[in-house]
């Protein structure tokens, strides 16, 4: 079963996207829908991949386009915490500059 929570109420800020087991090819369409309106909540957004048992190439692309929409849109994106397999596959497809702060675990990504 796969769930993601999104913070994004008109006074909350700031927005936040958490993705809850598989970010793969099969839940990646709807996981966007989510994230986009994340972003449309900015100026700054908390990604926290914490709860992610399961990611793929599709997930991946999904954190890409999160960070390229981000800086398009002169959001700040915050990734507040990275599970273990997202950590393994960024560093697998050599892509761990792409969420920093996965890698240092409490620090803040750049746009």
């Amino acid at each position: 079963m796969n769930s993601s929570t999104l913070s994004d109420a008109v006074n909350e800020r700031p927005a936040g996207f958490r993705p809850e087991g598989e970010l793969t090819i099969y839940t990646v369409a709807e996981q966007h829908g989510l994230l986009m309106r994340a972003l449309d909540a900015g100026p700054v957004v908390h990604l926290d991949m914490s709860a992610v048992n399961e990611v793929d190439t599709a997930g991946l692309q999904l954190l890409i386009l999160a960070r390229r929409e981000a800086a398009q849109r002169g959001i700040e994106l915050r990734v507040a915490g990275c599970s273990d397999v997202v950590k393994d596959a960024l560093e697998t497809m050599q892509l761990a500059s792409l969420l920093d702060d996965c890698a240092a675990e409490g620090g803040v990504s750049r746009n």
